[in-house]
C-alpha cells in the first residue's frame, strides 16, 4: 500500500511541474519590429511604436535600414526577417529582430526612446 501511496504522489509532482510554462532565470526570446517607411524608422516594442533617441532623448536619424540593423545588432538584437508589401505603391519594409533575454527590462537596455 505503502508503495502505491508512493507511486500516486510522485506522479502528481512529475504532472504539476511538468505544466508549468515560465522559468525564471531561463533565457527567451524578444522580439521587435522595425516598420521602415523610406527613411522614416519605427520600433515596434511594448505594443506600441517608438522612434530611438540618444542619450538626450534626440531622434537618432539613421539613412538607410542597414544602419539602424547595425545599430541594434550592437547592442545584440539580432535579424530574423524581413517582408515588404508587394502591392503597395510605398516602400514599406518591416525587419523582424530578436534578442535573447531573461527579463523583459533586459530587452530595453541600451535602448532610448524619443518622448
Amino acid at each position: 500500500m505503502r508503495k502505491i501511496l508512493l507511486f500516486i504522489v510522485l506522479c502528481c509532482c512529475i504532472s504539476a511541474s511538468a505544466q508549468r510554462v515560465d522559468k525564471p532565470g531561463d533565457a527567451y526570446d524578444y522580439f521587435c519590429n522595425i516598420h521602415a517607411d523610406g527613411t522614416s524608422f519605427k520600433v515596434f516594442l511594448l505594443g506600441r511604436n517608438h522612434i530611438l533617441a540618444n542619450e538626450d532623448g534626440k531622434p537618432i536619424k539613421f539613412k538607410n535600414i542597414t544602419e539602424i540593423i547595425t545599430y541594434l545588432s550592437k547592442i545584440r538584437w539580432v535579424f530574423v526577417d524581413s517582408y515588404g508589401d508587394e502591392k503597395s505603391s510605398s516602400n514599406d519594409l518591416h525587419i523582424f529582430m530578436k534578442k535573447s533575454v531573461t527579463s523583459d527590462e533586459q530587452a530595453l537596455e541600451h535602448l532610448n526612446f524619443k518622448e
